[in-house]
Formats: C-alpha cells, structure tokens, sequence
C-alpha cells in the first residue's frame, strides 16, 4: 500500500492520515482494501494489535474514532484506556467519538 513517502507527495500535499489498530485480521484487511481504493493522498499506517497493546504514534492526533470497539474492554480498564488516550494519543484540544455497539432487545414482561 503507498504511503506519501512511496508516492513522491510532499507532506504538504498530503491532507488526510489514517492511523488504523485493528486485532481483527479479517476487519484489517478489510480497511486495507478499502483504503487501497482511495487517491494517494491519503497517508496510512495499519497497527494489527489491540487498542490496550498499542504504543500509540509519534505525534497525537487531532480526531480519534472508536468504533464498536468499548464491548472489548473490562469496565475495570476502562479509566486506565481513556487516560492513555487523553495523555498520549488525543491532541490537545483534539476530538474523541465513540461509536458504541448497540443490540436491540424486545422487552417483554
């Protein structure tokens, strides 16, 4: 997969970077052939471990998005993982959204 290096882009010319950690190798090569699709203009750097694993980049990031991802993580952890976050990965003044995984239940008395 071409990074801005490989493509002989500028940093300058480069206006979106994915950092992707994914412990799921389906999911990853997933993201890998999608992102494949995308102009290269596009900087990417896969990680294939788990969030709690991960060392984190060399610069934080200004968003960060967590998808379906919390149900992996004890409550117990939790605060341990959101202050790792907050001091090592999130930017300060960065954003964080969290997309949950939700199931549906019907209730029935």
């Amino acid at each position: 997969m071409p990074n801005f290096f490989e493509t002989g882009l500028s940093k300058a010319e480069i206006y979106c970077e994915l950092t992707a950690v994914e412990d799921d190798p389906d999911q990853m090569a997933e993201l890998k052939t999608r992102v494949d699709q995308r102009p290269p203009t596009v900087a990417t750097n896969f990680y294939h471990e788990t969030t709690q694993s991960w060392k984190g980049a060399e610069e934080p990031f200004d968003t960060v998005l967590l998808f379906h991802c919390l149900y992996h993580v004890q409550l117990s952890e939790r605060p341990a993982m959101y202050k790792k976050l907050f001091d090592n990965v999130v930017a300060n003044g960065g954003l964080v959204f969290i997309i949950p995984h939700v199931t549906y239940r019907t209730y029935q008395p």
